[in-house]
């Protein structure tokens, strides 16, 4: 699973978010720079490399969060070097950092994930700055899933819609919503207006009223259901 955790507006921003995924650099914290940083010193040394802004200015952007996770009872080490793998692979451009938390090396830790900073701005520290959306984020996930299998890992990085998966429980106890007059009224005059379309398909069909009469019935068949569990 690969998650953004949020914006980080400001260089103090960044520092506490690096204190709290080292848990006060307790923690070794690896970076782009190829090296492994321990000590709360250490860590804010390199920080102020990064040479991050320190505006309040509510739309500045100096870095974001991604927490990378694994189901409890994944392999820790293996997770480990797939993250820094795919950090190597996807921000080449860019200042980047990451910290693994499991069970062996955080007492609040039950599932083994990684905590990744990414630095807005790429290398030649260009305004441009980072985009995230949804789409990179399933990018992301896609191309994960390839460093965790090559560290024997079993990963699936399709969305929840497309692996039949069950839906959160929050969406189990979700009632269902129950149509108003206006809408059933609204579907009523869009089966009106797809009637049309069903006279010219008669034509297609030079003339054939069994098309229309198995559409139609069709349709009907839809509004009827829908007043019924308006009635419920």
């Amino acid at each position: 699973k690969i998650a953004k955790n949020g914006w980080k507006k400001n260089a103090g921003h960044v520092s506490a978010h690096l204190d709290y995924i080292t848990r006060n650099g307790t923690l070794e914290l690896e970076t782009s720079d190829g090296e492994t940083i321990e000590g709360k010193e250490n860590v804010k040394e390199w920080l102020d490399n990064l040479e991050l802004n320190h505006s309040e200015h509510p739309r500045n952007r100096e870095g974001v969060s991604i927490i990378m996770s694994m189901p409890a009872g994944t392999n820790s080490e293996c997770l480990n070097k797939a993250v820094k793998e795919f950090c190597e692979a996807e921000f080449a451009d860019r200042k980047w950092a990451f910290v693994l938390h499991s069970e062996f090396n955080d007492d609040k830790t039950k599932q083994p994930h990684c905590h990744v900073f990414l630095k807005s701005k790429d290398l030649l520290n260009e305004k441009k700055n980072l985009r995230i959306n949804k789409s990179t984020l399933q990018q992301y996930r896609e191309q994960f899933a390839i460093h965790l299998e090559k560290n024997g890992i079993r990963a699936n990085a399709t969305p929840r819609d497309f692996r039949g998966v069950s839906k959160k429980y929050s969406d189990v106890r979700r009632k269902p919503s129950v149509l108003s007059k206006y809408t059933i009224k609204k579907q009523e005059e869009k089966l009106v207006i797809t009637k049309a379309m069903w006279k010219d398909l008669a034509k297609l069909t030079n003339g054939n009223k069994e098309v229309l009469a198995v559409v139609d019935s069709i349709g009907k068949k839809d509004v009827i259901e829908q007043k019924n569990s308006q009635k419920m």
